[in-house]
């Protein structure tokens, strides 16, 4: 049996089925997540993300994209509550318009829209999103913590392990030496899917090609004004 240039490892074919972006951004030391305080609950905005190169313009593609933000609230070193806020983007190519849905947990959360992609690349950067957590009576005694995992395009454990389940399936063994035809990605394909797939080999519940983690510096309630 002949293999030609076509021959795909395991991780390949994660790449193919994935349709991984390639892009990386530099960390923005300005970023961070400030909470806010309205009715009674706990928000997040957000500041100076470090979106990665590339998302400008799949923002235009016309195509969904989703956004998880993960928040996670802690209170004296204890997690207490996660709950995950996704923003599902849309150009609409007729109307020539983004549009951006916010959805916290199972409730529609608002909408916002934007004419050019640099308008809705900014709202997402300085995103404000109120009511993820209640305050208790004894909130006053606590010092808190909010963390966000943000994730362009998740992919779910669920469908991650039926991908792994059909290249277990299908995949033939790389060639070494003199007969190694197969495809060759380049040292920066290697690092993104190694990032895909040790989030998933350590359990994580959704997997993403760009992720970053922002936290909050220690807070009480009531909140101080911001200088």
């Amino acid at each position: 049996m002949k293999h030609g240039s076509t021959h795909m490892t395991n991780k390949s074919i994660f790449i193919l089925l994935l349709s991984v972006s390639l892009a990386t951004s530099a960390f923005s030391a300005q970023a961070a997540v400030h909470p806010i305080v309205a009715k009674q609950q706990i928000g997040i905005t957000l500041s100076e993300v470090p979106w990665p190169d590339t998302l400008q313009k799949d923002l235009s593609s016309g195509l969904e994209n989703r956004i998880l933000l993960r928040t996670t609230l802690t209170a004296d070193a204890t997690p207490v509550a996660t709950v995950d806020v996704v923003l599902t983007e849309k150009y609409d190519l007729w109307d020539e318009q983004y549009y951006l849905k916010i959805k916290v947990g199972d409730r529609e959360a608002g909408t916002k829209t934007a004419k050019q992609a640099q308008e809705m690349l900014g709202s997402l950067s300085t995103l404000s999103v109120e009511g993820l957590f209640g305050i208790g009576a004894d909130s006053a005694s606590k010092s808190f913590v909010v963390s966000v995992d943000i994730l362009i395009n998740p992919v779910s454990r669920e469908k991650m392990e039926k991908l792994n389940d059909w290249i277990a399936r299908n995949s033939t063994p790389q060639l070494t030496g003199a007969n190694a035809t197969g495809s060759r990605r380049s040292g920066r394909q290697n690092t993104l899917f190694n990032s895909i797939y040790d989030q998933y080999v350590h359990g994580a519940d959704v997997v993403a090609p760009w992720k970053i983690t922002l936290l909050s510096t220690p807070f009480t309630l009531p909140l101080a004004k911001r200088e």
